[in-house]
């Protein structure tokens, strides 16, 4: 299992700064589990401690109104680790995860990942910068959700999900993975004829081309200009 867990190891963005010999030393402490799309994988108040780190498909932090209705926080990929903020402070999870696609995680306990971070520096550094990234998006959700207007908010998370893919030095950028209607109404609390509508008056204005399940943006100056 170890010999599987360290090639997995490496797709882990917290561990790219280690050398070999490090990994092979950590590996046997991980568990290797796969999950199923839509599975829950941590639930909201939860008393578990464990971290996760995910080395193939995706999941979601989000919340649920009384209603049912579901509030997305974020969305983690392949090289993403999650459930850290329980390990560190011990309190109750903030958030409920649940698995957008089929894959695998390797797990840790609380304790286990507190002495990885005392005991390895590069990791340490990784977890401080990751939960700094962290605190930078939410400060620009905040400020987006009191500042701009729906269609504001929709140029904003367009934007994102260009920078996320590395592709904002070009004018045209394409999103092939580009969420539902109703998966942003859900990020940008909104409702999704107010997303339909916003991406419309892109399209029809040229910054935006919409497909099927891909955006391509046309004009990305037009795009950041808009956004400003």
């Amino acid at each position: 299992m170890s010999d599987a867990t360290l090639k997995r190891l490496h797709a882990v963005k917290i561990f790219s700064g280690m050398d070999e010999a490090s990994l092979q030393g950590i590996a046997p402490l991980f568990t290797l589990q796969s999950f199923k799309r839509n599975q829950t994988l941590i639930t909201h108040q939860d008393e578990t401690n464990s971290v996760y780190f995910l080395v193939s498909g995706s999941v979601r932090a989000a919340m649920f109104s009384p209603s049912g209705k579901q509030v997305s926080y974020q969305d983690l990929h392949e090289g993403d680790m999650y459930g850290e903020m329980a390990a560190i402070d011990r309190q109750p999870r903030s958030t409920h995860v649940i698995a957008l696609t089929n894959g695998e995680q390797l797990s840790l306990t609380g304790d286990k990942f507190l002495s990885l971070v005392g005991d390895h520096p590069q990791i340490a550094q990784a977890v401080m910068l990751k939960m700094t990234g962290v605190i930078r998006y939410l400060c620009e959700r905040m400020y987006e959700f009191g500042a701009l207007s729906v269609g504001g908010r929709v140029r904003a998370e367009i934007l994102r999900l260009a920078r996320l893919r590395g592709e904002t030095t070009t004018d045209v950028v394409e999103i092939d993975d580009m969420p539902t209607h109703e998966e942003l109404a859900s990020r940008l609390a909104t409702h999704r004829e107010a997303i339909t509508r916003e991406l419309g008056k892109l399209e029809k204005d040229g910054i935006v081309r919409k497909q099927r399940h891909k955006l391509t943006i046309l004009k990305l100056p037009a795009l950041i200009a808009g956004d400003e």
